[in-house]
């Protein structure tokens, strides 16, 4: 995220606006998906589109109004498609996620002891545990980690987004990243409030920064939240140590 947003920074001098609505989700996806499967989801992954895009497309469906919910004999006719909808964009997860399981199974083979361990490794070593009650299967495993990862990206990546709206929005309060409960917001504040100084496009003032939402399982934001980034350290700083 730093980097990404470091190079848009850096490229000239009349700074552009950045879609930290995107970097924020992309910082959040890409966290989770290291802890849970060991690398970053690629479009390749997901058949051309970003996970977070395919999790835009599946997570509104869930919060939907349907019609049966009001109306239980017209389940079976799925009139607004969105089940149907919600099983293909699913599927793609799915299947994304059967092929890590099936990479983690054979690099478990290979190696006796594993140097870093991810939350795929620890469910693939509780399913061979005979004293479970439920034997864990691999279907298991791959709901367990679409649940996570979904679940993740959208609530953490949402927070971030907000946070990020009333600092601009309000900018005489601290960083309120002490005080958020979860890592992931904690860690991607601090970030970019250390790294850059952030101020609103042309034409947009703390008073008419549209903070409207949309119906959705998590409030998103209605529109991307854009802002320009200015270096605060010396360039040199935001280069990795060796």
């Amino acid at each position: 995220m730093i980097r990404s947003i470091l190079h848009k920074a850096t490229k000239n001098d009349n700074t552009p606006a950045v879609d930290l609505s995107s970097e924020v989700g992309f910082f959040a996806n890409n966290t989770i998906c290291r802890m849970s499967v060991g690398k970053k989801c690629t479009k390749a992954d997901l058949g051309g589109k970003e996970f977070k895009e395919v999790l835009e497309d599946v997570l509104p469906l869930t919060g939907d109004f349907q019609y049966s919910d009001c109306i239980p004999l017209l389940r079976w006719l799925d009139s607004q498609s969105n089940r149907r909808r919600q099983a293909e964009l699913t599927e793609i997860f799915f299947v994304f996620l059967g092929r890590f399981v099936v990479e983690h199974i054979e690099r478990r083979k290979n190696y006796s002891a594993l140097q870093c361990e991810d939350f795929v490794d620890l469910l693939l070593s509780l399913s061979r545990g005979e004293s479970m009650e439920i034997k864990i299967t691999r279907e298991h495993i791959k709901k367990i980690a679409f649940d996570l990862i979904s679940a993740t990206t959208d609530t953490s990546g949402g927070t971030l987004e907000w946070a990020m709206s009333e600092l601009l929005r309000n900018p005489w309060r601290g960083c309120p990243g002490t005080n958020l409960g979860m890592s992931l917001v904690q860690l991607g504040l601090a970030q970019l409030l250390h790294c850059f100084n952030w101020s609103l496009p042309q034409g947009i003032t703390p008073e008419n920064l549209d903070m409207s939402e949309v119906y959705g399982v998590t409030m998103p934001r209605a529109g991307h939240l854009l802002a320009i980034p200015t270096l605060r350290l010396l360039l040199e700083l935001y280069e990795p140590k060796p």
